[in-house]
């Protein structure tokens, strides 16, 4: 039932790690292991103590470290330092939601849209949040995952059968 949230997750960490080895420097090459990059970012977050991405990677290699109240505390004060880039929130969303706090994942996708409502990733990835929260939203979930498609989203059919 999680693969298509997996998938979100998955995509967004990849997309981490290759960032993470150019934003962190050669440090981060050095070892590539989970805890040497924390470090690596921590000292990068002192250097620019207002960059929301710095943060929202602590919060993704936390999570990967299975390090959940740092990840969760590391992921509210990438909020509070970027409340209104759509496309950080739809990331930040995804971090709550693997995290299992489904209802901030939610609010956060919610106000993604809001400020950017033609995106159709937005929509596609809260319709994978309701169809994965317990117990899921299935009517919520084929009314984001219609509005993907009929934005230009590609159909993908795990999510349909989980929405069936």
């Amino acid at each position: 039932m999680l693969g298509v949230a997996s998938r979100i997750v998955k995509t967004c960490l990849t997309t981490f790690m290759f960032s993470a080895l150019f934003l962190h420097g050669s440090r981060a090459a050095e070892g590539l292991s989970i805890e040497g990059l924390i470090r690596s970012c921590e000292r990068q977050i002192v250097e620019h103590p207002n960059d929301p991405k710095l943060v929202l990677d602590l919060a993704e290699l936390q999570m990967l470290a299975r390090q959940r109240e740092p990840a969760l505390n590391s992921a509210q004060r990438a909020l509070e330092r970027a409340p209104n880039d759509a496309g950080f929130l739809a990331n930040l969303a995804s971090v709550f939601s693997y995290l299992g706090r489904e209802q901030q994942a939610i609010e956060l996708m919610l106000r993604a849209i809001r400020l950017a409502p033609t995106d159709a990733d937005h929509h596609f990835n809260l319709a994978v949040i309701y169809v994965t929260q317990q117990p899921p939203n299935r009517k919520g979930a084929q009314t984001q995952y219609s509005q993907a498609l009929a934005l230009g989203g590609e159909p993908d059919s795990k999510l349909e059968e989980l929405i069936k």
